[in-house]
């Protein structure tokens, strides 16, 4: 019996040294999987940083592609400030000098045609009133004389009158004739200056709707190689995010198919350890039992040899036996109950540091979840605010566009009440200065008949006095020739005033002519500009077309992320509800398994406890088979802490290769929210971009339209000062 509890107890010594071996395998293997754990949440970190880091240099080529687009706006409204200011000048250097022109030759043709009516008017006053005082100075003269001198005197007048009616009849329809003719040549030289201008005009609008045109296919050009680019970065960006996203699930099925291949190596070579254990076990068993047997028999045999010779000695032995058999009944129950406490605080020690094992790991998972979670949300706010700075850009690109263009407007709505206040000074001044002409001339030529008045007043007044002698003799002849003169010179001033008339009705007709052309070719440049304008509002309203158009399908695409955002956000809310699920069913299944454990370990005390009690009643009734018990006993205990040792291995490897899933899966999720937060950004900065070429068409749209109704404005206001000046 002695021998028995010693091979018990050292059976037990090893069975606690290979619980305390198994111990330790099982922390050598849980801080394998702690620091596999930590070289996950390593590379977690890793691909986090490198997720930032695309996120900076989106970031930097989002920056990148809205500077690109700001210059090349500026660049756009300063040629067209330039090209604007450029036309404007010339448009203004060429109105003022076509003003100027016209005005002068209206003034001077305007002062030529008056002083030669004045002229034409004082020579015939002249001649008539000459006519009319050598008239009357011969018939005094002839009078006085003699009757006969009187009439040849009479005649001789009669006949330079005549020939001095001629000559001016002459003069005045050569001058007629010649002013006719200067202003059907000014008629003429204005119609074809209007004709040439027209033409030009016609000419530098054809050419200004080329080049607007040309300018307006390189727009639609340029707008389809930006819309060509986004689109080639959108396929790009779903090119590289199916790649990557490829790329995680193959990641992800290695992970899962290694992870696979080791739990099934773990579990065959878990299997195979449990077999050969059973099979030692049973090998050790059945050795036991056999010797036990063997040694049972020898006993008996050698204890009825003995029986004769130890009859007497039994009494004593039998009280001797009782004792030592209530010794070592009391040592084995010791024995069996400390070994029963030792195995129980083994278990409980194995089970509290794989609770807090378990409870550590939970603890630094759930960490992990939510860093990786706070890595999501502040991926996300990064990416909100990337998305919120490229619309505040937008609207400060936007707003900058306006304010230049209501400058520009403004300084083409002063540059063109400037030139229209230059035309009217120009035009007034130029009235105030043939104004002043006309009043120089008129003065001069009231000067120079007052001259001839007193010239003519001497002559009379020297003819009269030598003629006053000769007045009574020729009074009657004289009043008959008298009444001839004057019959032929009112005959002579009818003419002349019907010849004036009749130049006057011609230069009024020829006027008239010219007015009508004027204003035909005022219609046609009218027309001509109504027309211009039109092709301007269509060629706006086209362009306004085309840029509502890629407006709308700018807001459809921002549509379209923010769906597929928000469809992204929803996976991931979906996702993190399935590991807390998860989380929350193995915290639930590692509870239960304890508490199974815990109902086990109770019931097999109960189950020891029971044992015991009949190990004691049998070790009562005989010693052998008490020991046979006890190394029983000491087998299963053997073969429960075996169990219980690979058991908690199993539920060690079963425990790290959860975690090292958890993990994988918490990787593959980083790995996932950098993915689609790199797709954000790059679709921000295609959206940008995007924004930015629009805006940069809308602008040169608009300047352009603004370039053109500039130069239809100071294409009217140059023919409607033109059209004055010629009126």
């Amino acid at each position: 019996a002695e021998r028995l509890l010693n091979a018990a107890s050292a059976q037990a010594q090893e069975a606690t040294d290979h619980a305390e071996q198994v111990r330790t395998s099982t922390v050598s293997e849980s801080d394998a999987a702690r620091r596999q754990a930590a070289e996950l949440s390593r590379t977690a970190e890793e691909r986090m940083a490198e997720a930032e880091r695309a996120l900076r240099s989106a970031r930097s080529e989002a920056d990148k592609l809205v500077a690109e687009a700001e210059e090349r706006a500026a660049k756009a409204l300063s040629s067209a400030e330039a090209a604007n200011e450029t036309r404007t000048r010339t448009a203004k250097e060429q109105v003022a000098r076509l003003v100027g022109e016209a005005t002068k030759e209206a003034e001077t043709t305007k002062a030529d045609a008056e002083q030669l009516v004045a002229d034409a008017r004082a020579e015939a006053e002249k001649i008539l009133a000459e006519a009319g005082e050598r008239a009357r100075n011969a018939t005094a003269e002839e009078t006085a004389s003699q009757l006969s001198k009187a009439a040849r005197t009479a005649e001789d007048v009669l006949n330079k009158a005549s020939e001095d009616a001629r000559r001016t009849t002459k003069a005045a329809a050569e001058e007629a004739e010649r002013i006719r003719s200067e202003a059907e040549a000014e008629a003429d030289r204005l119609r074809a200056e209007a004709h040439d201008l027209a033409e030009q005009l016609k000419g530098t609008a054809k050419d200004d709707t080329k080049e607007y045109r040309a300018k307006t296919v390189e727009l639609q050009e340029e707008a389809r190689r930006l819309r060509g680019e986004a689109e080639q970065l959108r396929a790009d960006a779903v090119e590289e995010g199916e790649s990557i996203r490829a790329e995680a699930r193959r990641e992800a099925v290695a992970q899962i198919e290694e992870a696979a291949r080791s739990a099934e190596e773990l579990l065959s070579k878990a299997k195979a350890d449990a077999d050969e254990l059973r099979k030692t076990a049973t090998t050790d068993s059945e050795k036991v039992r056999t010797e036990a047997i063997e040694r049972a028999t020898a006993l008996r045999r050698q204890a009825e040899e003995t029986l004769e010779r130890t009859r007497k000695e039994a009494e004593r032995l039998k009280a001797e036996a009782e004792e030592r058999a209530e010794s070592v009944r009391e040592d084995a129950e010791r024995a069996a109950r400390e070994l029963r406490e030792e195995a129980e605080r083994a278990a409980e020690a194995r089970r509290e540091e794989a609770a807090a094992e378990l409870t550590r790991l939970q603890t630094e998972t759930q960490d992990r979840l939510e860093s990786a979670e706070q890595a999501l949300t502040e991926a996300r706010e990064e990416a909100s605010g990337i998305r919120r700075e490229a619309g505040e850009e937008a609207d400060r690109l936007r707003s900058e566009a306006a304010e230049r263009i209501r400058t520009l407007q403004q300084q083409a709505e002063t540059e063109a009440e400037r030139l229209r206040d230059e035309a009217a000074a120009d035009a007034s001044a130029s009235r105030a200065e043939g104004e002043s002409v006309a009043v120089r001339l008129r003065s001069e030529a009231a000067a120079e008949a007052e001259r001839l008045k007193v010239e003519a007043q001497d002559t009379a007044d020297r003819v009269r006095a030598e003629a006053q002698a000769a007045a009574e003799r020729l009074a009657t002849e004289a009043s008959e020739t008298l009444a001839a003169a004057q019959e032929e010179a009112t005959r002579r001033r009818r003419e002349a005033e019907e010849l004036l008339g009749s130049a006057r009705e011609e230069a009024d007709q020829e006027r008239e002519r010219a007015r009508e052309q004027s204003e035909e070719l005022l219609a046609s440049a009218r027309k001509r500009v109504e027309e211009a304008q039109t092709e301007a509002t269509r060629l706006v309203e086209e362009a306004d077309r085309r840029a509502t158009e890629m407006v709308s399908a700018a807001e459809q695409h921002a549509q379209q992320v923010r769906e597929s955002v928000s469809g992204l956000h929803e996976q991931a809310q979906e996702e993190i509800t399935g590991l807390r699920s998860a989380a929350e069913h193995a915290a639930e299944r590692t509870r239960r398994e304890a508490e199974e454990e815990a109902d086990r370990v109770r019931t097999d005390a109960y189950a020891e406890r029971e044992r015991a009690g009949e190990d004691a009643a049998r070790l009562r009734r005989e010693a052998n088979e008490e020991a046979e018990e006890a190394k029983s006993l000491a087998e299963r205990t053997v073969a429960e802490a075996i169990t219980e040792s690979e058991r908690l291995r199993t539920e060690t490897t079963e425990y790290a290769q959860r975690v090292r899933t958890e993990a994988s899966d918490a990787l593959a999720e980083a790995d996932q929210a950098a993915s689609r937060t790199r797709a954000d950004a790059r679709e921000d900065a295609n959206r940008i971009r995007s924004d930015a070429a629009t805006q940069v068409d809308t602008l040169i749209t608009e300047a352009s339209a603004e370039a053109e109704r500039l130069q239809t404005e100071t294409a009217a206001e140059a023919e409607r000062v033109r059209a004055e000046a010629v009126a």
